[in-house]
């Protein structure tokens, strides 16, 4: 199955001029871990991890001003839509990730989270059950 499948088109995104504390917030309020972050054009620069941005702590007491792209992680695993199920399966594993990255032409079409893969897995098992009933 690929990715274009089962991917999830609306998602929460930010840009990297974006406010740091602007996504911290969205981060907390939602309960999300990780944020994909966009250049002005649309085009994937990385992901915003909240481990990355635990870091503010030891920067409160200094006078600046702090942005998302301060806080990114640019090398991120990223995905074409013909992905299959199996490759983001393995990258969310070995990159102990919640979710990865779909784009087209760099610019990002869509994510793949954990429950995504979680849901595939239940309904190939429902498939699979009926078939042998």
């Amino acid at each position: 199955m690929k990715a274009s499948k089962f991917m999830r088109k609306n998602f929460k995104y930010t840009l990297l001029d974006e406010p740091i504390y602007d996504a911290l917030q969205y981060l907390l309020d939602t309960d999300t871990p990780e944020m994909p972050v966009l250049g002005e054009d649309g085009t994937m620069m990385g992901m915003l991890y909240e481990k990355d941005v635990l870091k503010l702590l030891y920067e409160l007491n200094e006078d600046k001003d702090a942005w998302v792209i301060d806080y990114i992680d640019p090398k991120v695993p990223r995905f074409t839509e013909n992905a299959s199920l199996v490759d983001l399966c393995d990258s969310l594993i070995e990159n102990n990730l919640e979710c990865v990255p779909v784009v087209k032409d760099d610019k990002l079409i869509g994510i793949v989270k954990r429950s995504d893969i979680i849901e595939q897995i239940l309904r190939i098992r429902k498939r699979q059950a009926s078939h042998t009933a």
